[in-house]
């Protein structure tokens, strides 16, 4: 959005924030934790970038009932693919962001 690509930011925006959100729904918005409930998701919710922040800081105060739910691993699940999803769409603007002349150096080399 911010090079003007609108409808790219678009494309893979409002996918990545509705995989984010469902995935919030489903996890009764339990499923964004810090370190200390699921380490291996707080890492992967790390790439979320302001959807994880936000959504930590919103529902900071909410405990697990308990994970016997069934829905509950899967929002996880819905989450993480949303911020890795967003980490391959970071890697998109850096491709389209870099200079044609780094681009053109940058190939010369690698052949």
């Amino acid at each position: 959005w911010k090079i003007g690509r609108c409808d790219r930011a678009l494309f893979f925006g409002a996918p990545i924030v509705a995989v984010f959100l469902a995935g919030l729904a489903m996890s009764d918005f339990r499923c964004v934790s810090p370190f200390d409930r699921h380490p291996i998701w707080a890492l992967i919710q790390i790439p979320g970038g302001g959807l994880t922040i936000v959504s930590a800081v919103a529902t900071w105060g909410l405990r697990l009932r308990g994970e016997s739910e069934l829905l509950y691993p899967v929002g996880c699940l819905y989450v993480a693919v949303a911020c890795l999803l967003n980490l391959v769409a970071l890697c998109d603007l850096y491709d389209l962001t870099e200079p044609a002349e780094r681009r053109a150096a940058r190939l010369r080399e690698g052949s």
